[in-house]
């Protein structure tokens, strides 16, 4: 089985604090971190500098996800 990719974010500086679905991950530069499809995930910068990322949607699945706390404000 195949797993469906929604997300691809290649980090181009900083360091990227990736939480998916509870699983914390420090993404540094250079390197890309892919998020399955239905997976909640949220990112931000580390403290030590901004992050830039280059992000592609696979948008078949929506170009976004519902809010995790269910609220749309």
């Amino acid at each position: 089985r195949q797993m469906c990719i929604r997300d691809s974010n290649y980090v181009i500086q900083g360091t990227l604090i990736a939480d998916m679905d509870g699983q914390v991950f420090r993404v540094p530069k250079g390197h890309v971190v892919h998020i399955p499809a239905g997976m909640p995930h949220s990112h931000v910068s580390s403290a030590d500098e901004d992050v830039i990322f280059y992000a592609v949607k696979d948008t078949r699945h929506g170009i976004v996800g519902p809010p995790v706390d269910g609220v749309y404000n």
